[in-house]
């Protein structure tokens, strides 16, 4: 018998005492045993994620550049170019990784910066063309032009809600320019192939430069991580 109200218990789900109650049984779930639990990174896998996605993004806008480059032996004003081996020096790569680093770091993500600094620093790929002594429009990379063909391709590429990626591509550009105007080497076609002449900036002109690397970087960086406003409909 069973105490008024209770209901009884199919043995097939548990034990049961004599009153017909079901003794407290633990079950599992099927759902719960067959879910599958999400993966926990380590670290060491997530910095290994992080470094191919700097390096595949690092290479193509290396080869982006010198494949640009080649752009200019079809353009007027083209002139005999010479090995540009002479030209390259630590002092060079280290103050366009410094240029382009200040200007990542508004990206507020280690990611973006050192891919800008690598960017700032593999845009000067245009000059391997000299290798072969050809006559050429020289820098061509060095332009407004190739800023904007390397945020299209790079996200087109790598994924095309990935802003910040195309702003550390066209901040890379301008901050590459910030030093060499700083170093004194401020002669490049800014605005080629509109106007295939090189131009000549003053250097404090370098200002002027590094503060638009900035300010491309922090307006995409606001943009990305601006949360959409919710909207709630009133009765």
């Amino acid at each position: 018998m069973t105490l008024s109200g209770a209901i009884p218990v199919r043995k097939d789900r548990g034990r049961t005492t004599q009153n017909g109650f079901q003794n407290r049984v633990r079950f599992e779930c099927p759902k719960e045993k067959n879910k599958v639990m999400p993966r926990v990174r380590s670290m060491s896998q997530i910095w290994k994620k992080e470094a191919r996605y700097i390096i595949k993004t690092a290479l193509v806008f290396c080869a982006l550049s010198a494949a640009f480059s080649l752009v200019g032996m079809v353009l007027p004003e083209k002139v005999l170019l010479h090995n540009p081996t002479g030209g390259l020096s630590l002092h060079e790569i280290a103050g366009h990784m410094l240029w382009g680093l200040v200007a990542g770091t508004v990206f507020l993500s280690a990611r973006y910066v050192i891919i800008t600094g690598l960017f700032a620093v593999l845009i000067d790929s245009d000059h391997i063309i000299g290798l072969f002594h050809v006559e050429a429009l020289e820098r061509m990379s060095h332009s407004i032009a190739f800023g904007t063909i390397a945020v299209i391709v790079l996200m087109i590429s790598f994924g095309r809600k990935d802003y910040r990626l195309g702003a550390a591509a066209f901040a890379g550009v301008l901050s590459h320019l910030s030093f060499d105007a700083f170093d004194g080497d401020s002669k490049f076609p800014l605005f080629v192939p509109f106007y295939n002449h090189q131009i000549i900036f003053p250097t404090i002109d370098w200002i002027l430069f590094e503060i638009a690397a900035v300010a491309v970087a922090g307006t995409v960086t606001i943009l990305a991580t601006r949360r959409p406003r919710v909207i709630t409909a009133q009765p």
